[in-house]
């Protein structure tokens, strides 16, 4: 009788193990779970060009506008191609834009009007990612990042349609998490003349 005893203590905790590693199993995978929803929705640069260009797509002027940072653009601009100096140039940017709010302000909606206008004039926008490289960070600026992307961009307006294959180099400046456009270099083709 004290073998069978044992053995029931035995069994009982072979399940007791069971239950303990089965436990261990399932907060791994809720673990994992989370960490894969996170670089789901966890904003990087490939996927900010991939939703504007999506945005374009869908003529969405507001978001289009939203998704570009005009104080990075303009150092950007000043840059002329050598990105050393980029963050000193947005400092200055952003002190000039922060002296003349308003007239920002003005600007940007005047520009999300001529852009809607411009949508308006256009039956339909197809763009077609052929190819996206990963991104990398430009040499000696801080949180400007460069991604590559070739596509076929296709755009309709009075029953006309205009096809063309374009590469295009798109600066992105990380700011609080998130990345935004401040820059578009076309290497070939048409590229995506918006502004």
């Amino acid at each position: 009788m004290g073998e069978t005893e044992n053995e029931v203590k035995v069994d009982g905790s072979k399940k007791g193990m069971k239950n303990v590693i089965i436990g261990i199993i399932a907060v791994i995978v809720v673990i994992l779970a989370v960490i894969g929803i996170v670089n789901l929705v966890k904003p990087s640069p490939e996927k900010t060009v991939k939703q504007f260009l999506k945005n374009i797509e869908n003529k969405k002027a507001s978001k289009i506008i939203d998704q570009i940072d005009f104080v990075g653009m303009s150092a950007y601009t000043t840059c002329r191609g050598d990105y050393e100096d980029f963050a000193d140039n947005y400092d200055d940017a952003k002190e000039e834009m922060e002296d003349n709010e308003d007239d920002y302000e003005e600007y940007i909606d005047e520009l999300k009007e001529e852009l809607e206008d411009a949508f308006d004039d256009i039956d339909k926008i197809k763009i077609e990612i052929k190819k996206i490289k990963s991104a990398k960070k430009v040499k000696d600026a801080k949180n400007l990042y460069k991604v590559n992307a070739k596509l076929k961009v296709s755009i309709t307006q009075d029953d006309d349609t205009d096809r063309n294959t374009t590469t295009i180099d798109f600066y992105l400046y990380k700011k609080g998490g998130k990345f935004y456009i401040v820059g578009m270099d076309t290497k070939s083709g048409d590229g995506l003349d918006l502004f």
